[in-house]
């Protein structure tokens, strides 16, 4: 095996290869110290709350919101109810008059025949 081709990027590619992987890891001074410091403000800003008490309370927002969703949702699903009922209501009132319509009452069946001979 020709070591030195690579990945077909040659002896340079190599040296670049390892240069990053080398460096990749590497944290300057300053860097360390900048977050250390954080660490530390973290720690002193709330010292009486904990990570135990932090992730409870967000369970505790989560289940609050659990339930308003599980809320909407079911007023959600009585609006949906609702509109289905009025909908069908409706159909059903369309098709009552449209069926009062098609067949007229014998009376004004009558008296249209006795003036379309007048005519």
């Amino acid at each position: 095996m020709d070591w030195t081709r690579i990945g077909g990027w040659g002896r340079g590619g190599a040296g670049l290869c390892l240069a990053l992987l080398l460096t990749a890891g590497c944290v300057t001074r300053a860097d360390f110290e900048k977050v250390r410091r954080d660490v530390v403000d973290l720690k002193r800003s709330d010292p009486a709350r904990s990570g135990g008490e932090r992730v409870a309370d967000i369970g505790t927002r989560l289940d609050a919101l659990e339930a308003r969703l599980e809320q909407i949702e079911g007023r959600l699903e009585v609006s949906e109810h609702k509109s289905d009922e009025a909908i069908s209501e409706a159909r059903a009132a369309r098709e009552a008059a449209a069926a009062r319509t098609a067949t007229p009452p014998p009376e004004a069946g009558a008296t249209g025949a006795v003036e379309g001979a007048g005519a």
